[in-house]
């Protein structure tokens, strides 16, 4: 498993553990979202 912490909102994170997965999503905003398989 993966543990990561991200920020949620303007100084508050959380801690994220990703289990096995074939892909990761990235919001990059806007409504933006790109989907990368692990091997990228």
């Amino acid at each position: 498993a993966l543990i990561s912490d991200f920020e949620v909102s303007e100084g508050i994170y959380a801690k994220a553990r990703i289990e096995e997965t074939n892909s990761i999503c990235l919001w990059l905003g806007a409504n933006v979202m790109l989907e990368y398989s692990c091997e990228e």
